[in-house]
Order: C-alpha cells, then sequence, then structure tokens
C-alpha cells in the first residue's frame, strides 16, 4: 500500500483509506465495513443543499462491543479539510441502556454486524427470516397475474367473437332471411349437431327438427328426447324461417318477407328448441368454445347459386 507511505505524502482516494483500514481492522478480527456516501453539500438556499461529485465520500466503520458500529475518518485533510461530525459523536456504553443508531442516510447499507450477544442473535435472526420469507415475491405475483389475464382472454375470446359475428351477421343489409339462415346454420353448429349442407332450405329444416327438444327446465335430463313432436312451437317457428328464405331465393315477388325482429325471434325460438335437445355439456361448449367461429368456411349471406338436377320427384334438392 504506497498511497499510505509518508514519503509519497499519502496520496489517494478515499476508497483507498477506508478499505485499507477496513481491511486492518478486519486482520485483527475487529469487524469492519467501508461506506460511501456525501461529504457536507453547500447550502444554496435555507432549505435547500447542493451536492456534487466533489462531495462523494468513502468511510470505514468498525464495530466494537456495547458501542455498536464506530466510524472513522482515515482519509488525509487534503481530501477532507474538516473533521467530520460522525467521527465526534459520542459512543453510547452499555449503561445508556441502547446502541447509537446510524446516520438516516446510511440506514439502509447492508449489515454484517456480529450480534453482541447470543439472545439478540436469536431474535435478530428470527426477525430476518420472517422478513425474508415472509416477504411478497412480485416477480412471482405479475407474472401469475400476467398469465391469469392471457388465460380470461383466451377463454373468453371464443365467446366475444361469436357474439360480434352474430351482431354483424344481423346488422348486414343484405336479405333478412339469409342472415336468419346463417345464424340458425351457426347455432347448429355450436351445438355439436350436424348441418345438412348441400339440402334444401325445407329438405335441410325436416332434418334439423329430429334435433328438437322440449325447452330447458329444472327437469329436462342429462340426455333430454329429441324430435318434432317435442317442441311444437319450434317447429312452427322452423317453418316461417323456411317459407321467408324459399320466398327470398326463388320467387320473384315474395308474399311472405317478415323484417329482422321478427326473424331473429323465429331464429331464437329454434336455437332454445335446438339446445332443449342437446347435452349439458354440447350447451356448455357452445357457449364457451362455439365450434362455428373455429370454422375456416363462414357461411355466406349472399344469394347462392341454385343447380337444379334430376330427380324422380322432380324437386330440386341441391344448392350450391
Amino acid at each position: 500500500m504506497t498511497f499510505l507511505d509518508e514519503d509519497t505524502g499519502r496520496e489517494g482516494y478515499c476508497e483507498q483509506f477506508a478499505t485499507a483500514m477496513a481491511a486492518m481492522a478486519r486482520s485483527l478480527d475487529i469487524p469492519a465495513r467501508v461506506v460511501v456516501g456525501f461529504l457536507s453539500g453547500e447550502q444554496v438556499e435555507p432549505d435547500l443543499w447542493e451536492y456534487s461529485t466533489r462531495d462523494l465520500h468513502a468511510w470505514p466503520e468498525l464495530y466494537f462491543d456495547d458501542s455498536g458500529w464506530v466510524k472513522f475518518e482515515p482519509t488525509p485533510s487534503g481530501r477532507a479539510p474538516a473533521v467530520p461530525s460522525y467521527t465526534t459523536d459520542r459512543l453510547a456504553s452499555e449503561s445508556d441502556g441502547a446502541f447509537p443508531s446510524t446516520d438516516s442516510s446510511l440506514s439502509n447499507q447492508p449489515s454484517n454486524a456480529p450480534r453482541p450477544t447470543e439472545s439478540t442473535d436469536a431474535s435478530a435472526g428470527a426477525d430476518n427470516s420472517g422478513n425474508q420469507d415472509g416477504g411478497i415475491p412480485w416477480t412471482v405475483v405479475l407474472w401469475g397475474l400476467a398469465f391469469l389475464v392471457v388465460l380470461v382472454v383466451a377463454l373468453l375470446a371464443p365467446r366475444f367473437i361469436r357474439q360480434a359475428a352474430t351482431t354483424r351477421r344481423w346488422r348486414t343489409d343484405g336479405d333478412p332471411a339469409e342472415a336468419a339462415w346463417a345464424e340458425l346454420r351457426a347455432s347448429t353448429i355450436d351445438l355439436g349437431v350436424a348441418w345438412p349442407a348441400g339440402r334444401s332450405p325445407r329438405a335441410a329444416g325436416a332434418l334439423l327438427q329430429r334435433s328438437f327438444g322440449a325447452p330447458l327446465g329444472p327437469s329436462t335430463p342429462a340426455r333430454p328426447e329429441t324430435g318434432p313432436r317435442t317442441n311444437p312451437e319450434a317447429v312452427e317457428a322452423l317453418a316461417k324461417i323456411v317459407r321467408a328464405l324459399e320466398e327470398s331465393r326463388y320467387s320473384p315477388a315474395p308474399a311472405y318477407r317478415p323484417d329482422s325482429e321478427e326473424l331473429r325471434s323465429l331464429v331464437a325460438t329454434c336455437v332454445a328448441a335446438l339446445e332443449g335437445g342437446a347435452t349439458s355439456q354440447s350447451r356448455l361448449r357452445a357457449t364457451w368454445l362455439p365450434a362455428s367461429v373455429l370454422t375456416l368456411r363462414r357461411a355466406s349471406t349472399q344469394r347462392p347459386t341454385v343447380t337444379r338436377v334430376r330427380s324422380t320427384q322432380d324437386v330440386v334438392d341441391h344448392v350450391g
């Protein structure tokens, strides 16, 4: 440590002097630490002090029984011309009943001080372990909250997408009968019922009636009975939807043209009948994971192309 040699004028930095004294104290089995802080700043206003890098300073603290941590100033007066006030504090003794508290600016510094007695060591150790083990792990909490948000969004997204599709379908400027048919098709798929694709509206409606059930109620069984006879009201509503769709598609001058509100009520009646004929698992899946939003093919609300084919009854039974 040439910076301590008197021949060199003891030139060095405060960190060097503080570290040297701490190292020498530890070599004598005296607990020691180096504290970094500031010297007294310049008062520029009554309640305002200005500190700069020139005020940065480091000093050692040594631990003594019955006195606690004692501050020292080994830096030559050329670096610290005035004796810092912390080096002239009165040391508390055991008779005072308490150890001196450190400066508030240094209270957060980590301590490697030994405990004065075994009883103090046990109680302090218990307090420290409580602070460490009982603290809130904010990183884990934040990651947990982020995962929960993602989970909720993933759970609600299909339902919101399905509701948005319904709203968009009814707000379209197209044919309300086509919108009603598309909504009925999506609800059928959501409940896990096979949609009779490639059929005329009348043939599709006849097949769809087989999945109708009685309105839901407290006594609805896990596997309810299905068929047209279980819900005549829904059968009548479906017949009106089919009639409106057929006249819209095939008649040059439709005689039956219900508005959107009436068609929405008819569709709701049919969907309630489909729910009454479905299992509880199918209804739950239709609510939270509707299959219609997962299909790549979207129901079209435009007028489809009708392909006429030969039939023994001379009935068009295929819609493109």
